[in-house]
């Protein structure tokens, strides 16, 4: 298994949303669900904008 880098930042963001939304249920999932979307958005959101921006770039 290997370690997923969050930054702190995200993750008491993400307790403390949780936590207001869904009590000591919600602050235990928040972490899970903010890697989830952290994973999400690395793997089909960022990946996309590199590729267009070395569309651009190549002649």
């Amino acid at each position: 298994m290997t370690p997923v880098d969050v930054h702190p930042l995200v993750t008491v963001l993400a307790v403390l949303v949780g936590e207001a939304l869904l009590g000591i249920i919600g602050a235990l999932v928040a972490i899970p669900a903010a890697v989830a979307v952290g994973l999400v958005l690395d793997e089909y959101v960022f990946p996309k904008k590199e590729r267009q921006s070395a569309d651009l770039v190549s002649p």
